[in-house]
């Protein structure tokens, strides 16, 4: 987190090989329970328009499925 390097931390819940559903939630407050779940897809879907937008850079969040 000191770096000067660009960064950003995803933590994602239980993965899932479900088709994609195209919907989910992220921040760095979100409540992930024991129950949470996102599928792979999704999870690669949100890595590549978070690198391509930049919106979550110097950041740590959650994501889970909505």
């Amino acid at each position: 987190m000191q770096s000067s390097l660009d960064w950003s931390l995803v933590k994602p819940p239980r993965l899932t090989n479900a088709r994609s559903r195209g919907r989910y939630r992220v921040g760095p407050s979100l409540r992930v329970g024991l129950l949470s779940n996102l599928s792979r897809d999704d999870l690669a879907m949100f890595l590549l328009a978070a690198l391509m937008s930049g919106k979550w850079m110097g950041e740590a969040v959650f994501l889970k499925s909505v």
